[in-house]
């Protein structure tokens, strides 16, 4: 059995009825994992992608992914946007969900497609609802773990 540190969320168990990989997914993303960046209006919070993916892995297992593009911008700056399609199967059910991304070339673009992609899975999401994430303590309260009861 692999050990994960301790702030990292633990791999999910099935069996229970409860949505654990949702859960997992949509669980905060330990603060060592999270890094600054320096944009136009101030510093952001991310995740770098080799986070991602290694969360992906993780919590799902083997996904799909595929890109669409690249489109460039057309002004002078000449950046390079993909659109990009995560097909993963959580909690059973086999869902796709896309994100776009833009950079000064296409492995940039594709590195922010994929990080937009799993945040409409929920993970890193709290980056970008900031004061506003409540998903992960939602959850938790309707799907409470239930406890064994001993005979």
């Amino acid at each position: 059995m692999t050990n994960y540190p301790d702030d990292m969320p633990q791999p999910p168990v099935a069996g229970d009825g409860r949505p654990r990989q949702l859960i997992e997914l949509t669980t905060r993303v330990p603060k060592k994992f999270i890094s600054q960046i320096q944009t136009g209006g101030g510093q952001a919070d991310y995740v770098e992608h080799s986070v991602i993916r290694q969360l992906l892995l993780r919590i799902l297992g083997p996904y799909s992914w595929r890109i669409e593009g690249p489109y460039r911008s057309g002004d002078d700056q000449e950046q390079a946007g993909v659109t990009g399609v995560l097909t993963v199967t959580v909690d059973g059910r086999e869902v796709s969900v896309s994100g776009v991304g833009q950079g000064r070339d296409v492995k940039t673009a594709e590195s922010d497609a994929m990080k937009r992609a799993a945040m409409n899975l929920g993970v890193g999401l709290h980056l970008w609802a900031q004061d506003n994430y409540f998903l992960d303590t939602q959850l938790a309260q309707d799907h409470p773990e239930k406890k064994e009861v001993k005979k």
